[in-house]
């Protein structure tokens, strides 16, 4: 039986972490050097210019998505794989663009709607990098991933904000270890979600506590 709790989630997600720390802590400070030397550039260029940074930044989340589940999937990641997610950049944006198209027009509607499709469709982005799925097939596949688990998905989700609300309180030197944490565990829910919808069993974590 699928175990997803809110322990369980954040305790997998911290020893995913703590196995290569200094590798997610380094993934952190290079995503963050990278992105501030870039708005930098390109707040010169006005309006395009953001858009252009926003454009890397979406394609290094990506990248970083990728490394993630590299690891979960039992390959060694690599910090150069923040910059290889070129095959699948375009669904991923396009995708995205979708989903927040969609939780805004839920929101405008009572705003609890808003947050039912943001649970619904929040695992597109994995299902794109992890299954290569193309930008429908991303969403529809989310939404068959949290049948049933919709406010289960919701109460870890809020407590892996928190968990983030207070590395930043922590003079937001905590975001360095919260971010990779709270990363890591969503990606252990999508897995677990994948393995109760295919019937496929996850990694075994035992040793990495």
């Amino acid at each position: 039986m699928m175990d997803l709790s809110i322990g369980t989630i954040v305790n997998e997600g911290y020893a995913y972490f703590k196995r290569r720390m200094g590798f997610y802590i380094s993934m952190v400070l290079v995503f963050f050097i990278v992105m501030v030397a870039v708005y930098l550039i390109c707040e010169k260029l006005g309006t395009w210019g953001n858009i252009i940074a926003d454009l890397i930044e979406i394609y290094i989340s990506a990248g970083v998505i990728k490394i993630i589940l590299d690891d979960l999937n039992g390959k060694e990641p690599e910090l150069a794989d923040m910059f290889t997610a070129y095959d699948v950049y375009i669904n991923f944006l396009i995708a995205g663009i979708l989903y927040g198209l969609i939780v805004a027009v839920g929101t405008l509607a009572l705003i609890v709607p808003g947050i039912i499709l943001g649970i619904m469709f929040q695992f597109y982005k994995y299902a794109i990098i992890d299954k290569k799925l193309g930008i429908i097939e991303s969403l529809n596949y989310s939404k068959e991933l949290t049948r049933g688990y919709k406010w289960t998905i919701f109460g870890i989700d809020i407590v892996l904000i928190l968990i983030n609300v207070g590395g930043a309180l922590l003079l937001l030197v905590g975001l360095i270890f919260t971010i990779p944490i709270t990363m890591l565990a969503e990606a252990v829910m999508y897995k677990k979600l994948v393995s109760n919808l295919e019937g496929i069993e996850t990694n075994n974590l035992e040793g990495l506590a």
